[in-house]
């Protein structure tokens, strides 16, 4: 992680800005990563598979953006402690199954409404912990 072998992070701490807009920058590197590999994965979905409907996208879209917001600041956590290979899939992982249950579900139910609002509902949550527990979580 070069954010803290390299001493990287310190050097994004010493800007003058606001610490959650390092957040907000890891964040959208992150997104805009997801999206750029899902441009390839959802054609090839759609070839291979059933197509893509509305809420197939809708849930791809709301799915990323809980993974983002969680994933960004338990990155950040792993970075700043000495066992960021133990701790990272740890913490990860739990956080993340509610995103893909509410994934997968919007995309396979036949009503898939709840599964959408339960999406919305944990990206709104966890973005605004993320959000407000970053600075903390940076300064040593």
């Amino acid at each position: 992680m070069p954010e803290r072998e390299q001493r990287l992070i310190d050097g994004l701490l010493l800007a003058p800005c606001d610490r959650s807009a390092i957040w907000l920058g890891k964040s959208v590197a992150v997104l805009a990563f997801l999206a750029a590999a899902e441009v390839v994965a959802l054609p090839a979905y759609a070839a291979f598979f059933s197509g893509i409907g509305w809420s197939t996208i809708a849930a791809v879209v709301l799915a990323d953006v809980g993974i983002v917001a969680v994933g960004t600041l338990l990155a950040a956590v792993a970075a700043v402690s000495r066992a960021r290979e133990l701790l990272l899939p740890l913490l990860f992982l739990p956080l993340a199954i509610p995103v893909v249950v509410g994934g997968v579900g919007a995309s396979v139910a036949g009503s898939p409404a709840r599964y959408l609002g339960f999406l919305c509902l944990y990206d709104i949550v966890f973005a605004m912990i993320s959000w407000a527990s970053f600075e903390y979580v940076v300064t040593e």
